[in-house]
């Protein structure tokens, strides 16, 4: 642990221990409703860890998006894995998805209550008037997918007079933004709010690639519809329809070579067929400057471009030309050279056309939501409902390198090096969702809300390794269309059935006791794309309840303890129902003899052999059949809470704060499980089998959390205000036995730490290393927030005028299960100024003072290198990817208000 366990408890202890003179008169506290336990409470009646943002707060700290939000609220994260939106997983208080995969998701968001599966860094603050931030596990409130916690965006209302904004943004990097929202009523009964914001990024001139492309693009177009209507005085509800339209062009990443940068350590990580070693220190101390992105997204040009000067070569490379001279000049032309066919009678120039990739990521959202409110004496019956459409896809330059298409013998197959390849991952979401929902009287001394709902989706993302085969229609040429190359597929459909109860019980006055509870039942299906039509089901059920007590101890101030549980359902890996992978796992674990013939008809040389454990100097890579990996079990999050909020210095400041301890077991990871061997008497030497590894989902094991999290906000004197918020994290494995550790050698080719078959966590199925006690990857220890606001006596031509500064501070985590490698820390500044009157608001603003260049992310890379002769494969060696932070923006907002 990098800090002591008795430092949280003293830091809360500190904060409760305030003197009871000063609390006085709260400002905001005791105003702030919030909605997220089925009812209307305000912040102090809620015994809840929550950060609740109004678009007015939003708008003075600059927040325009989610990662915004993300890094200005404590315990959240926003881990950009691949430098695009559309690959960001959310996390809170440690407890974060290792995958990009929607439906695995630990966080999830809502819009006035009713759930947003898809991208979740894709929602639009368009139209939005609060955002509710629940830290810890909502499953007993929200349900499905909240084992972390929640994020509720409020949508505002129609206004009672008719009202009318319009916005607008520019900066030096492109970030642009122009917008319009209209409100008002169209009579008694009936109320509008409908608005458009179309917004891009162009991103600074450093992030262009040496082929001319511009990484880091980003383009949304939001339109937002709502209405507001009124049957009768106890009959009343709202719809809300949602249009995003998302285009991004490629993500910044670029490759770093790490013997330019630093010292080296002795130990080498292998990933994606890369070794790289490690920085002495085990700390990222890179120059990123020295760093140029690289891009071959038009492969056939780059081939085209560098033929005739390099012709000698390609004709060594094909000996006697005379067939291919098919126009009789003696020379070899580009044109002849890919005019040749592989196996599968595509031409060379068809096999480069198939790895290009147009440099597009789009998300397409088509959003129906609405509900309405029966008044029954002082009950109130509310129905909500959902209907949902998303499509996303991803066209990525896979390999994130400038080198020229190569054709060269793998294995005796001819074909097109990988160090050329491009991705599409489509993927689409539908959604369907129905709640009712009963509150009792809200002035009783025994409350209680009783909800019963339906939640359907369908989720599906298929990889394609040849994207350009579809966006150019490739064909043989007797019309027959080449394969796009599927690779892994994810396929996600779900029924959930939920029933949530909720007791509020007035002990005295001040002291109020809850209970909440959620029964739901999960049926989970997937689907293997090699196997069309077999589906593979599991179902499941789970409670998780959530036990309360909250404490007034004055009018602007209480304290609570909870203990919740979050679940997160059990779930397929399809893939296991493939016939092929259920006999290779079956010989790779010494159940059944390696056949006699190969499913070409080629003779094995093993045949007949059982790998059982006899083999001398044989040691099996997986110790799990086919039927032991169809499916993993739920996991759960046990959390125990204290909080307090109140005021202090006679109401000019506002303070809260929790602490809390979760206990996370059977964490759900996704793993590259791969059961080959490349031993001489190995199972399938000679590779005669294909079948030889799958993404697969399994339970890895448990962790334990520890944290402490504060907001406090001090109004100095009529000019300055002061407010700070930041988190301790300490989130450590537990009976935890890592995959990865096979990855990390020390130059003899020996392991980091030793590897075990099987360890006491069961679930783990490939050669693991023992963690405990490590450090859980990509959690910062410490994370901060600190802004000083000054709002000037006197105005300014008519404004008045306020400067703001923002520092925000992410601490230094380890990128690696084994606590290696570690990523350094990072602070950035924030300036701006506002001038505002009753119509205009002015913001002027400089992001990243300092020009802080410290990455958001870090990952292990490849490098490839042309030779001097181009029908050679390119030299690979290891690297590290990196996302660099955005740079100094310089910038002015206008809201006008009319």
């Amino acid at each position: 642990m990098k800090f002591h366990k008795l430092a949280i408890a003293c830091g809360l202890a500190t904060s409760l221990a305030l003197p009871a003179g000063i609390v006085g008169a709260q400002e905001g506290l005791e105003e702030i409703v919030v909605t997220g336990r089925k009812v209307e409470e305000t912040l102090l009646d809620v015994p809840v860890a929550i950060t609740v943002w109004t678009a007015s707060a939003l708008e003075d700290a600059g927040i325009f998006d989610t990662q915004d939000l993300f890094d200005a609220t404590p315990g959240l994260t926003l881990d950009t894995v691949n430098g695009d939106r559309n690959s960001s997983n959310p996390g809170i208080r440690g407890v974060q998805a290792s995958e990009v995969n929607t439906v695995l998701q630990k966080v999830n968001s809502f819009i006035d209550g009713t759930p947003i599966l898809g991208q979740a860094n894709s929602i639009s603050f368009n139209g939005v008037d609060q955002i509710e931030v629940y830290r810890g596990p909502q499953s007993a409130a929200f349900g499905r997918s909240t084992f972390a916690g929640a994020l509720n965006y409020i949508t505002s209302d129609a206004t009672e007079e008719f009202e009318g904004t319009i916005t607008g943004k520019v900066s030096d990097l492109g970030g642009n933004e122009v917008g319009v929202r209209l409100s008002g009523p169209i009579n008694d009964n009936l109320g509008y709010r409908i608005s458009y914001v179309a917004d891009e990024f162009e991103g600074p001139d450093e992030w262009r690639a040496n082929d001319g492309t511009q990484l880091g693009e980003r383009g949304t177009d939001t339109l937002s519809g709502k209405l507001n209507f009124q049957i009768s005085d106890t009959i009343y509800g709202e719809v809300v329809y949602n249009r995003l339209d998302q285009e991004d062009g490629p993500a910044i990443t670029y490759t770093l070579n790490p013997e330019e940068c630093f010292g080296t350590s002795g130990i080498f990580q292998s990933a994606m067929m890369t070794t790289v070693e490690l920085p002495a220190g085990g700390t990222f101390d890179c120059d990123i400057d020295d760093g140029f992105p690289v891009r071959n997204a038009d492969p056939l040009t780059s081939f085209l471009d560098q033929f005739d000067e390099n012709v000698a070569f390609y004709e060594a490379s094909v000996g006697n030309i005379a067939p291919l001279d098919a126009n009789g000049d003696g020379q070899l032309q580009a044109e002849e050279f890919l005019s040749q066919t592989l196996a599968d009678g595509q031409t060379f120039e068809q096999a480069i056309i198939a790895q290009t990739a147009d440099n597009t990521i789009v998300t397409e959202r088509d959003r129906l939501h609405g509900s309405i409110n029966f008044e029954f004496g002082d009950s109130l019956l509310t129905i909500l409902g959902l209907y949902s459409e998303e499509f996303s896809q991803r066209f990525d330059e896979n390999d994130l390198n400038d080198t020229i298409p190569v054709f060269v013998d793998m294995m005796g197959n001819f074909g097109l090096d990988g160090a050329v390849s491009a991705m599409s991952n489509p993927t689409d979401v539908e959604e369907r969702y129905l709640e009712a929902r009963w509150s009792s009287p809200n002035d009783r001394r025994l409350r209680y809300t009783l909800s019963a709902s339906y939640y359907d989706y369908e989720a599906g993302t298929q990889i394609f390794n040849a994207p350009g085969v579809i966006s150019n229609n490739l064909t043989l040429p007797d019309g027959t269309p080449l394969s796009a190359n599927p690779g892994f597929q994810t396929s996600d459909i779900t029924e959930t059935f939920g029933g949530t109860f909720g007791l509020f019980y007035d002990l005295t006055e001040r002291t109020t006791f809850t209970l909440e509870g959620r029964l739901q039942s999960d049926e989970n299906c997937g689907e293997s794309s090699q196997v069309p039509g077999s589906q593979l089901c599991i179902t499941g059920t789970s409670f998780a309840p959530r036990i309360a007590l909250n404490h007034s101890i004055s009018d602007t101030s209480s304290a609570y303890a909870q203990i919740s549980q979050g679940t997160n359902p059990g779930g397929v890996n399809a893939a296991y129902t493939d016939p092929g992978n259920i006999e290779a796992l079956l010989i790779a674990t010494g159940q059944i003899a390696v056949p006699d013939f190969a499913p070409d008809g080629t003779p094995i040389a093993n045949a007949g052999i059982i790998f059982d454990g006899s083999v001398e100097g044989f040691d099996p890579a997986i110790s799990q059949d086919a039927s032991q990996l169809e499916s993993y079990e739920e996991e759960t999050l046990t959390n125990y809470e204290i909080g307090y909020r109140g005021t202090f210095a006679g109401g000019r400041g506002n303070f809260s704060g929790a602490l809390f301890y979760a206990d996370w077991e059977d964490q759900i990871i996704g793993d590259n499980l791969n059961w080959d061997d490349d031993l001489e008497n190995g199972w399938n030497f000679g590779d005669w089998n294909d079948f030889t590894g799958e993404r697969t989902f399994i339970n890895a094991g448990d962790v334990e959390l520890f944290g402490f999290e504060f907001e406090t906000s001090y109004r100095i004197n009529d000019i300055f205000n002061v407010n700070f918020n930041g988190n301790l994290l300490s989130s450590t494995f537990s009976d935890f036995c890592t995959t990865d550790a096979e990855n990390f050698t020390f130059e003899d080719g020996s392991p980091v730490i030793p590897l075990v078959v099987q360890s006491d966590n069961e679930a783990a199925p490939n050669l693991c290393g023992v963690v405990d006690g490590n450090d859980v990857p990509r959690q910062a220890d410490f994370r901060a927030n600190l802004n000083v606001t000054a709002n000037l006596p006197n105005d300014v031509l008519g404004f008045r005028t306020s400067i703001r500064a923002d520092m925000r501070y992410t601490g230094s985590s380890y990128i690696d299960d084994l606590n290696l490698f570690e990523q350094p820390d990072a602070t950035t500044f924030n300036l701006s100024a506002t001038l505002r009157n009753d119509n205009l608001n002015l913001r002027f603003f400089v992001n990243n003072v300092t020009d802080e260049d410290t990455p958001q992310n870090i990952n292990i890379g490849s490098i490839e290198t042309q030779q001097e002769d181009p029908t050679l494969a390119p030299v690979n060696t290891g690297g590290f990817s990196v996302v660099p932070r955005r740079p100094r923006e310089f910038g002015v907002s206008a809201t006008y208000n009319f």
